[in-house]
């Protein structure tokens, strides 16, 4: 049984957490968020209850803050009724992201608290890579403006995945007979198609080759979110 809600804002969410019976303040100072996703599924062996939160006050984000936000929301879980098979939930998913987008791609949390149903106590992680991106200056680099390195990056990905495809169409790595030489094909094929392609975006912005793969470092490590 599976129930699923988009929810946008804090508001609702108030009314929806009111359920739970818990009538507690949220601590001092607590960062502001709104819900983006829940989803409840409730199975003989497990309720859970799975939420992303979307941060609204990006620059008073703290690791601290963000444990004590990702921990008054479980409190807040915990104890909820009203399902079939569980008294209260014994797993609970409640991610934080920057922005919807990340959110979206199920993906590049910047923290997250879970309580597996086998768990005794719930685990804080909080992304190193997303949550330095926070904080992160959106200056010029190599005569380009974020903006325009952000757009960069979308057709870095986006012609990795063609070259990608034009490889898997001549070698293709799902018939059942494959071989080592079709791996080494198909993986040759793709470097060389993703080449031409990503000199055709050089020429298009008039910068090295150099700056392109900066460019797609810069991606990597700031968590910048994929191209649909």
């Amino acid at each position: 049984m599976k129930r699923k809600f988009t929810i946008l804002s804090i508001t609702i969410l108030t009314i929806l957490l009111s359920n739970c019976g818990n009538n507690s303040e949220p601590p001092k100072d607590m960062l502001k968020y709104s819900v983006i996703e829940e989803e409840i599924s409730d199975t003989p062996l497990k309720t859970q209850v799975s939420i992303k939160i979307l941060l609204e006050d990006i620059e008073n984000v703290t690791e601290k803050k963000l444990e004590t936000l990702l921990n008054y929301l479980y409190d807040q879980q915990i104890i909820r009724t009203g399902f079939k098979y569980h008294d209260y939930p014994n797993t609970i998913l409640i991610y934080a992201y920057a922005t919807k987008e990340k959110a979206n791609e199920g993906m590049s949390w910047v923290a997250m608290i879970s309580k597996m149903y086998d768990d005794t106590k719930p685990d804080i992680d909080i992304s190193e890579i997303q949550f330095n991106s926070l904080t992160a200056i959106e200056q010029e680099k190599w005569g380009l403006t974020h903006e325009l390195r952000v757009e960069i990056w979308d057709k870095i990905i986006i012609a990795e995945r063609d070259a990608q495809e034009e490889a898997d169409k001549k070698y293709p790595l799902n018939k059942p007979d494959i071989t080592q030489e079709d791996i080494i094909k198909n993986g040759e094929l793709m470097d060389k198609i993703n080449v031409e392609y990503e000199n055709d975006i050089a020429k298009e912005y008039e910068i090295e080759q150099s700056i392109i793969d900066s460019i797609g470092l810069e991606g990597i490590m700031g968590g910048w979110s994929f191209p649909k």
